[in-house]
């Protein structure tokens, strides 16, 4: 029996497709080992938002091949649709394979024609279980519109695909039969969901179905775009306790100027609009965001800005990120670079700051009882 170990890198989609390929390859005969032993095959699922990413990847590609010299490692994901020919030639890569290919891996190989799907960012199977998880994620649409000057992801995912509300549904039921209390809806740009399919955003919509499911389960959404987030959630989430009172609204700068660097699409005074309407219809909603520091014309004045601007919204986490320069996007081309040791400093101020922000959303929980779903034990020796 052939051997086969998984492993991926990034966000929630790479997640759920290393599980549909994991699903896939035991379905046909072989045994996952843990991807810190020897394995006949590897498969790495990469990212390539930061350079850090990128480095990690090609890191991992070492130690498989030092655990076994006659592994066959197959690279996909993100970075291996960036940079296939440097993936290619590192010792040990047996197969790189693009996002568009990455349903086709099995197939190529098993050789076993069962296996060959059409080119699809989906899988046509699914994914039925995630292990040793407490919830499970459900991908709904795959690639963006957008083309942020920063990011590489529209380049790699490419433009927005929407799958089928028939088969999101029906692998939601899959998962909540087998028992999954949380299902995180899933996807690149989440908000943008349908706008292939229906000619307009159809997320609204996808959650009321899903919603009326029977079961004991509740909906998380992931990152969403704040262009893309109506208010017609929050009206959901106040009528549905299915729904987790919880949004990521990605940021990424609280200055005009930068926002417009990045291409971003809002102001902050918008951006602080559709806050203020959400937390009118569910008060003590948590919200999270994605805040990009050192980000090139990002001087003094734009970086209070953004701190004020943070402080002012009051999130309970911020994942904060120091720019990282990606080939072939816009902000390559501009100017006024932000040294890292700026970007380090400011980045401690944010966190800093963020520590009393966490504080102040917490406390808020005190002496209240409330229904959690647990997500990892904790063993003492």
């Amino acid at each position: 029996m052939k051997t086969v170990a998984f492993k991926s890198l990034g966000c929630k989609l790479n997640q759920y497709e290393i599980q549909a390929l994991r699903e896939g390859f035991l379905k046909h005969g072989f045994s996952e080992v843990e991807s810190s032993g020897s394995a006949d095959y590897y498969i790495l699922n990469t990212c390539t938002v930061t350079h850090g990413a990128d480095r990690e990847a090609r890191s991992l590609i070492r130690s498989f091949h030092r655990k076994n010299e006659n592994a066959q490692i197959i690279v996909t994901g993100c970075y291996a649709d960036a940079k296939p020919e440097d993936l290619k030639a590192m010792t040990g890569v047996s197969l790189v394979v693009d996002n568009k290919e990455k349903n086709q891996i099995l197939f190529k190989v098993t050789g076993i024609e069962e296996t060959r799907e059409e080119e699809s960012p989906f899988f046509k199977d699914g994914v039925s279980y995630f292990e040793e998880k407490s919830k499970a994620f459900l991908k709904v649409q795959d690639g963006c519109n957008y083309f942020c000057t920063f990011c590489k992801i529209p380049y790699v995912r490419g433009r927005l695909v929407s799958r089928t509300e028939e088969s999101i549904i029906e692998e939601a039921k899959r998962l909540i039969q087998y028992g999954y209390e949380e299902l995180v809806l899933s996807g690149v740009c989440l908000g943008s969901y349908g706008r292939d399919l229906f000619k307009e955003n159809r997320l609204v919509e996808l959650l009321e179905k899903l919603l009326k499911l029977p079961g004991r389960f509740r909906i998380r959404l992931s990152s969403i775009d704040p262009r893309d987030t109506p208010v017609a959630i929050a009206k959901l989430m106040a009528d549905s306790e299915k729904l987790c009172r919880h949004l990521h609204l990605s940021l990424q700068s609280g200055s005009n100027r930068v926002l417009k660097l990045m291409r971003r699409g809002y102001t902050k005074e918008e951006y602080a609009d559709r806050v203020h309407e959400i937390r009118q219809i569910v008060p003590k909603i948590g919200l999270t965001t994605d805040v990009i520091v050192g980000f090139p014309g990002e001087d003094d004045a734009c970086f209070e800005e953004t701190r004020s601007f943070l402080n002012t919204i009051g999130f309970h986490h911020i994942h904060l990120f120091p720019y990282s320069e990606r080939e072939g996007t816009k902000a390559v081309g501009l100017t006024e670079k932000v040294s890292p040791q700026v970007a380090k400093k400011r980045l401690q101020i944010l966190k800093a700051d963020l520590n009393t922000q966490m504080r102040v959303y917490l406390e808020r929980f005190l002496h209240r009882e409330l229904e959690v779903l647990v997500e990892a034990k904790l063993t003492q020796e």
